[in-house]
């Protein structure tokens, strides 16, 4: 059996849209109802939809386009800490499209199907979704942005 003594470290890219225009202000009168309920809500400023989270670096160049979304209810995914995260999913063949797009480019492809989603809270119960407000007002998304991820994987010795 090997062991694991050093970290090699290996670069990743990640894609993201922000909510623009009149999409924040909804968003954030939609927090003023239902911050009460939350457990942990998402900054207003750190609302974003992830087109792309690969551990293969790619080239990305940034179109300067909006999508237009259309929530389609509420939901609690895994959290990475083994919580709960909910998260408000969109309807929006242009993001699926875009994320298609990114993964024919050589990006990783991802172990669960895309679904297009905006984080709102962390530390959940399924008892939330029961309280919450709908939001029928489709969501503006833009301001497409990359980051290269520094991602660390342990690389084993013998």
């Amino acid at each position: 059996m090997s062991k694991l003594t050093f970290a090699e470290f290996l670069g990743g890219t990640y894609v993201e849209v922000k909510p623009v225009g009149g999409s924040l202000t909804i968003l954030e009168n939609w927090f003023a109802q239902n911050g009460p309920v939350l457990n942990d809500p998402v900054p207003i400023n750190s609302l974003h939809t992830t087109l792309l989270h690969s551990t293969k670096p790619i080239s990305v160049i940034s179109p300067s386009i909006e999508y237009n979304a259309k929530p389609n209810g509420f939901a609690l995914f895994d959290g990475e800490n083994g919580d709960k995260c909910l998260v408000l999913l969109l309807r929006c063949d242009m993001l699926e499209r875009r994320h298609a797009t990114l993964v024919k480019q050589g990006a990783s492809r991802p172990s669960h199907p895309y679904r297009p989603h905006i984080t709102l809270s962390y530390n959940e119960t399924p008892e939330v979704l029961t309280k919450l407000s709908s939001l029928d007002v489709n969501i503006l998304l833009g301001n497409e942005s990359t980051e290269k991820l520094v991602l660390k994987q342990e690389k084993p010795t013998k």
